[in-house]
């Protein structure tokens, strides 16, 4: 849902557990 995404995105600015974390978003 929104929040788990929006938990996601800060969690990935923080700690990017990938190469390129913009990727899964586009």
């Amino acid at each position: 849902d929104a929040w788990d995404m929006a938990a996601e995105i800060c969690l990935s600015q923080l700690l990017p557990t990938h190469a390129e974390p913009d990727a899964e978003f586009q």
